[in-house]
């Protein structure tokens, strides 16, 4: 329940932020753990626990995540969130987990171009 307070609230900063080109090295931080912190929620629930806020949650990080694909225009990492989303909704823990992984690495590399130099 922690993260999923934790994501909505980032997805809510991220939001507030989306007038910049950029985001700071420390909301690529927050968003890295925050996905890192769904994927090991997601790892520990069953299917009958995904409730409403869960889905709540999900879908604020999942606009959160739009949102850096489009100030990065990244197709890639567009076409990830998309099968993140579609993974969610038909309850298929691979996918969603094939999906999450891929995003994290891309949010992982994005911070290292912009903040490990």
């Amino acid at each position: 329940m922690k993260t999923i307070i934790k994501i909505t609230a980032l997805a809510g900063f991220l939001f507030s932020a989306s007038s910049f080109a950029r985001f700071s090295c420390d909301d690529l931080d927050d968003m890295a753990a925050s996905l890192d912190d769904m994927a090991y929620e997601f790892e520990r629930v069953d299917e009958q626990d995904i409730d409403r806020r869960t889905d709540r949650a999900l879908r604020e990080l999942v606009e959160a995540l739009n949102l850096v694909a489009q100030v990065e225009n990244d197709m890639r990492l567009t076409t990830w969130i998309r099968n993140l989303q579609i993974a969610f909704e038909d309850k298929d823990k691979d996918d969603f987990e094939e999906a999450l992984d891929d995003i994290i690495d891309r949010m992982d590399d994005l911070y290292e171009r912009d903040c490990e130099r």
